[in-house]
């Protein structure tokens, strides 16, 4: 029996928690207060909320006009755009940042100008080291042709030095098979060769004279210049003679 009448109490319960949940979740979807609720709303008074700041009473805009110190033109500047409008007054009047505005605007165009002359001179800079460069192979070029050219310049100069040397060699043993003809048994007396011996260059008589005996020579010279008596072919002869002796001599 008793549990029978615990059972009904608890579904009744269930019963108005349930239908309770339904009220407050209709009244919250619903958005209208619980004060304003038809049948219910007498037990739900609406409290009167006091604003924290309600003590305070809001200044009046003449009060505040009032207070402010800014200038006409001061208050106009800052107004004359919508960001301005919204600035706390600062510690620089209008014409001293306008003046500081001017100096930051006149450095940024300093910058400018320096950072467009150091572009210049590096484009110029750049242009003289290409410049250079080109000079410089164009250097190189020239001095490899005149290795080039010098290395074959010496080499025909010594190819020459060779056909020369072999061609004095040459021109010596011709004067030394004619020089036989000086000296001998059939060659005669020297003053009878001597008119022969002048017949010839200076040069040549002196290869035909280094080429005999030096007694024999010598008696040829004196003759020629006995018979030429000072002519200066004789002279030249003489000359020649002794220079040919000297380089054989030192050869």
């Amino acid at each position: 029996m008793n549990g029978k009448i615990l059972k009904y109490v608890a579904y009744g319960l269930g019963a108005v928690t349930l239908l309770a949940g339904s009220f407050f979740l209709f009244a919250a979807l619903s958005g209208t207060p619980l004060s304003e609720m038809q049948g219910v709303g007498a037990a739900f008074p609406e409290k009167e909320s006091t604003p924290a700041n309600a003590s305070q009473a809001l200044p009046h805009p003449q009060d505040e006009l009032d207070g402010d110190r800014r200038s006409s033109e001061q208050i106009l500047q800052e107004a004359a755009s919508p960001l301005k409008a919204f600035l706390l007054p600062s510690g620089f009047s209008a014409a001293e940042l306008s003046e500081l505005e001017s100096a930051l605007k006149k450095r940024m165009a300093e910058l400018d100008r320096r950072s467009r002359d150091l572009d210049e001179r590096e484009k110029q800079l750049e242009e003289d080291r290409a410049l250079y460069d080109e000079l410089f192979a164009e250097l190189e070029v020239l001095r490899n042709n005149l290795l080039e050219q010098s290395e074959e310049a010496e080499a025909r100069s010594e190819e020459v030095a060779a056909k020369e040397a072999a061609l004095q060699q040459s021109r010596r043993a011709n004067f030394a098979a004619l020089a036989k003809t000086f000296y001998g048994e059939d060659a005669g007396k020297p003053e009878e060769v001597a008119p022969l011996l002048v017949k010839y260059s200076p040069e040549d008589a002196a290869l035909i004279l280094i080429a005999l005996p030096d007694e024999r020579a010598a008696k040829l010279v004196t003759a020629v210049m006995r018979q030429a008596g000072g002519d200066e072919r004789a002279m030249a002869l003489q000359r020649a003679y002794m220079d040919a002796r000297a380089g054989a001599a030192a050869k």
